[in-house]
């Protein structure tokens, strides 16, 4: 009931913050784990098992049709909405590998070299929203034998030091973040009048279910 509520207040809510707050609330409240330094896809993924064993693993969601693109004859009336369901077993996590490829993963965090002697440590978890998303992710930066963590540079310092590199020479920090593992469903709907079948392919996973 604890958690129930929780999600209620999240869903009459219009801050993404809030649905996340609610989502960390509720997986610290039902697992042994420390929600806020979770991964996003292993947040996710931990949410979507916790209602899947709660609830049902069938999550019932709304596909809006384009009328130009259904298959409706002159004399039929094809539905704007179909109501249709994904199974929580069917998502897939995707780019579990691409990481490994985009940087060196270290003691749980993740190095990505901008020069010979030059990195930036990562640790992917979650955060909520942020003026600066992207430092709250660094751990330290490298420069050669010296290693300075986040402890030692401001937001400020951060944005100057990265102000500070071309953007060819940031690709290999714009390749790892598109790197980052993410959740992944296919939404099979059918048109009731004309039958035709739509497949839709969702990321947001967790909009879904809060």
């Amino acid at each position: 009931v604890k958690e129930e509520k929780i999600l209620l207040l999240a869903v009459q809510s219009d801050s993404s913050d809030d649905k996340l707050e609610a989502v960390i609330q509720l997986i610290s409240n039902c697992a042994n784990v420390d929600a806020e330094l979770l991964h996003p896809t292993d947040l996710e993924w931990l949410f979507m098992q916790i209602r899947s064993c709660s609830v049902s693993s069938m999550v019932e969601v709304n596909y809006n049709v384009i009328p130009e693109l259904c298959g409706a004859k002159e004399e039929q009336v094809c539905p704007n909405v179909i109501r249709t369901a994904f199974d929580i077993s069917e998502v897939q996590v995707k780019n579990i590998d691409e990481m490994n490829k985009a940087a060196i993963k270290k003691n749980g965090a993740w190095i990505v070299m901008l020069s010979d002697i030059i990195g930036v440590q990562f640790k992917i978890r979650t955060i909520k929203e942020a003026q600066d998303p992207l430092y709250e992710l660094v751990e330290s930066i490298i420069d050669g034998p010296n290693v300075y963590s986040k402890e030692d540079f401001s937001a400020a310092d951060f944005e100057e030091f990265i102000n500070g590199f071309s953007p060819l020479q940031l690709k290999p920090i714009s390749d790892f973040l598109h790197a980052v593992p993410f959740s992944e469903v296919e939404i099979t709907s059918r048109c009731s009048v004309c039958k035709k079948e739509f497949k839709s392919t969702v990321t947001d996973i967790v909009n879904f279910l809060v």
